[in-house]
């Protein structure tokens, strides 16, 4: 392919007509004559080709003037590169500057170029497919260093510009001394030239990006060549490892091969027919949510190279977290405290359990009401007077695990008289220790003085224990010291003033 270009200059007032002398790289040279205009088309010339061109008058005397300062310019076709427009960045080097860039054929000691430097003659080839390692150094002024973030852009697609996907490699690391970036050149990099780009910024000052223009550092640029390499085999993962495993995930790292431009993952419960099918990952490592707990899963790994794709790694199988048990069902439910609407349920918590959820009913009612409290004790209200009911308790663990329901206990809540039954207010006691191992104190604020009476119920409702005392006024105390076996007990004491139920724990 030849090319050409339109020239135009300035009229000279004596002239007749005018010369055009081209002069091309090699030497030749073409003159076009008798050109009367002050525009004209230049010869045809090759693509990248270096070119001088000079215009001369000839005057109506039939004198020629000297041929004037040379124009020069390198014709299109020199590849992205040169043709492309790429925005020019600016840089303050005031403390800081790219010292040398090393890469492949490049090796350049440039020192300070005053934020921006082109060279354009610094060139080397990459091939598709391959990897290359850049070694970067940051240069300081007075000796002073600082933390340098490096970035090295490539125009693989030759666009005119370093913003699509794949086209920015960064060091993830800031450096006071030289540092490396490795990348691969991408199978699907146009071939031809095309521009590089290295940035070096202040690791706290402005985001070293293509096009800034505030950043205290430095940009390069240089033309590299892409010429097309032979794809490498597509070969699956290697080195599955599964990891971090928990109740319900799985956190999975692998080792791609060089053309891998993405992946799929397939993972199924090994009993099941059908996989779970993940496409598109571009990591190396993913984290699989979701997953049932205490059960065994198997997990395969296949390798996307554009337009191949691999086999399948081996099939690595993996058992997730069992939950911890929650098999222990609360024990010693019991009612106490029962009137006509309502009714006191009791029993002994388990260890793991958060919660409790209590469940109650009608006798025969085909239905439940629940409730769920912290507890280990819990009021059942609003009831029917003079109705039997059921009652049984579960516990809940963490990661929604409950135990089995206990055994159902059957209560009937009293019955109306007829005559008024005003409800008595609680005695102010305190019972200390609990749980207790040999003997436990009672102590009562009385609001007047009066009789108070004492029963001790295990949690059948079977009367272990009554007694009476004449307390006084204020404060008093009680001193148990029965002789009784390890669990829990009911302890009811009513006066004129009150009554209050006290669960008791022995150890």
């Amino acid at each position: 392919d030849t090319l050409t270009s339109e020239f135009q200059w300035n009229p000279l007032f004596a002239a007749d007509h005018y010369q055009l002398l081209f002069t091309f790289e090699d030497g030749s040279t073409i003159l076009l004559d008798s050109l009367t205009d002050t525009t004209a088309w230049g010869p045809a010339y090759l693509p990248c080709v270096l070119v001088t061109v000079q215009v001369a008058a000839v005057c109506m005397s039939g004198d020629t003037t000297d041929f004037s300062t040379p124009l020069m310019f390198v014709s299109p076709g020199c590849g992205a590169c040169l043709d492309n427009d790429y925005c020019e960045p600016a840089a303050s080097t005031a403390y800081e500057y790219i010292e040398s860039v090393e890469l492949e054929g490049i090796n350049n000691v440039s020192g300070d170029n005053d934020g921006y430097a082109f060279f354009e003659d610094m060139t080397t080839t990459l091939t598709t497919y391959q990897q290359y390692t850049a070694l970067l150094t940051p240069g300081f002024q007075d000796g002073t260093t600082y933390d340098e973030n490096f970035v090295l852009w490539i125009d693989f697609n030759q666009d005119g510009d370093f913003d699509d996907p794949g086209e920015e490699m960064a060091d993830p690391q800031s450096t006071q001394t030289t540092t490396s970036i490795t990348f691969v050149v991408p199978g699907d990099a146009l071939a031809g030239a095309t521009r590089m780009r290295v940035g070096m910024g202040y690791a706290l000052g402005a985001d070293v990006t293509p096009c800034a223009t505030e950043v205290e550092g430095e940009y390069e640029d240089y033309c590299i060549t892409i010429e097309p390499g032979v794809p490498p085999p597509c070969d699956p993962p290697e080195n599955v490892v599964i990891d971090d495993i928990g109740f319900f995930t799985a956190g999975i790292s692998w080792e791609g091969p060089l053309p891998a431009t993405s992946y799929e993952l397939h993972y199924k419960e090994t009993a099941a027919s059908n996989w779970t099918i993940i496409p598109g990952l571009t990591q190396t490592n993913y984290t699989l949510m979701d997953l049932t707990a205490c059960a065994e899963y198997e997990l395969r790994i296949a390798t996307n190279c554009g337009d191949t794709t691999s086999a399948f790694s081996e099939t690595v199988v993996f058992m997730t977290d069992c939950l911890p048990a929650c098999d222990e069902v609360p024990a010693d439910l019991a009612i106490v405290d029962t009137t006509q609407s309502s009714a006191l349920a009791v029993w002994s918590g388990t260890a793991e359990a958060i919660s409790y959820t209590i469940q109650w009913r009608p006798e025969g009612a085909a239905n439940w009401f629940e409730d769920e409290t912290q507890n280990e004790d819990y009021t059942l209200q609003p009831l029917d007077s003079c109705t039997v009911y059921e009652v049984r308790v579960r516990a809940n663990c963490d990661f929604s695990v409950s135990s089995e329901f206990s055994e159902i206990v059957a209560f009937a809540t009293l019955c109306e008289t007829g005559l008024f039954q005003p409800e008595l207010p609680a005695l102010s006691v305190s019972v200390s220790p609990n749980p207790f191992k040999d003997e436990v104190q009672i102590l009562l604020d009385m609001e007047e003085a009066g009789e108070v009476s004492l029963k001790l119920y295990n949690t059948t409702g079977q009367l272990l224990l009554t007694e009476r005392r004449l307390l006084p006024f204020g404060k008093s105390s009680w001193l148990l010291k029965e002789n009784l076996l390890p669990g829990v007990y009911l302890l009811e004491l009513r006066g004129s003033a009150g009554r209050t139920v006290v669960k008791l724990i022995k150890e």
